[in-house]
């Protein structure tokens, strides 16, 4: 079955990111955070961290977070590649 279209919803966008073991105690929901865009140079997007996974991951020793990004101008798309500080 093939569909015809897709729905995304992209007025808010959630940025997964493997925060490392060293910052993780640091981390918590509601901190700021900043997100960065290769194609799109000096632009800096101000998003919020939605919550963590709570656990560091065993093999790669990082803190899945997920960041709440405001698009209401709508600059970004989903699927981006992104790097958050």
């Amino acid at each position: 079955v093939t569909s015809l279209f897709r729905l995304a919803r992209t007025d808010t966008l959630r940025v997964f990111t493997n925060a490392p073991q060293a910052v993780w105690a640091e981390l918590a929901p509601g901190q700021t955070a900043e997100v960065l865009v290769a194609e799109l140079p000096g632009a800096v997007f101000s998003g919020t961290i939605a919550r963590t996974a709570g656990v560091l991951d065993p093999v790669t020793r990082t803190l899945r977070t997920e960041v709440s990004l405001p698009n209401e101008g709508g600059r970004l798309t989903a699927g981006l590649f992104v790097q958050v500080r």
